[in-house]
């Protein structure tokens, strides 16, 4: 008896949504072709702008990227609608992933991620993505570090030359206040405390303010201490008697 080979499972992925995106740089070119052609390809809902590609910040495929879901499918006609360069097709192919959302391109069908082959292109895309970033940081440091070996300082310009700071930090060193030094010279107190953290302030003795005693137990105790008693004045008829016999 001939054995037939069982036909094979049906996909158990559910279906999601086909969304477009649409992108064109300037605002005298048209969609209209890019629309149909999303339409053909059976999306049911399409992102549209008219920016230019260098631009980082895209509303609408911020919009996009923050609409699809499990298991839909982005659908662009060209790469280079999507993203500015390699490293930012790498951005949102991460993104896609995280979200389990496939990927096709319409114009180049070799980029499709719902195929073993358009993932490991996407992957090689990926990958001289990394690459690139690589190349960059690497070449920008080396530029640092000739420019730095040049006397080229990074950073903010000082706002105090070298007269002023040692100014600021003498009449620090002699005791002046951190406000009132922000005022003179035009800085934050932080700043002041930054400028002079190394150099420590004298400290200001406080004086001895004089206590008014005003309370029978304290006079009482200053007068044990200076062996001075103080008499108790007679109230009453030992008072009248004191007084009559005076």
């Amino acid at each position: 008896m001939r054995k037939t080979n069982p036909s094979p499972a049906p996909s158990t992925k559910a279906r999601g949504q086909r969304i477009g995106y649409a992108r064109v740089s300037t605002t005298g070119q048209s969609l209209a072709e890019q629309r149909d052609k999303l339409r053909a390809a059976g999306c049911t809902k399409i992102f549209e702008e008219k920016v230019s590609g260098a631009k980082r910040d895209r509303a609408e495929l911020e919009r996009l990227l923050e609409y699809v879901r499990e298991n839909d499918t982005l659908v662009i006609t060209k790469l280079d609608r999507l993203a500015r360069n390699t490293m930012h097709l790498h951005a949102i192919a991460q993104e896609l992933e995280r979200k389990h959302v496939d990927f096709i391109v319409l114009d180049q069908p070799q980029i499709d991620t719902t195929s073993s082959l358009g993932r490991l292109l996407f992957s090689v895309l990926g990958a001289v993505a990394s690459f690139e970033r690589d190349l960059i940081n690497d070449r920008t440091e080396a530029g640092k570090i000739r420019a730095r070996a040049k006397g080229v300082k990074f950073g903010r310009k000082p706002k105090l030359k070298a007269d002023r700071l040692a100014d600021l930090r003498a009449r620090f060193a002699a005791g002046v206040s951190r406000g009132i030094l922000a005022k003179e010279f035009d800085l934050t107190r932080s700043s002041i405390y930054r400028l002079c953290q190394h150099i420590t302030q004298p400290v200001a003795q406080p004086a001895l303010a004089e206590v008014p005693l005003t309370r029978r137990k304290d006079r009482a105790e200053v007068d044990k201490k200076t062996k001075r008693q103080t008499p108790r004045r007679p109230v009453g008829r030992a008072h009248h008697r004191l007084t009559k016999s005076r």
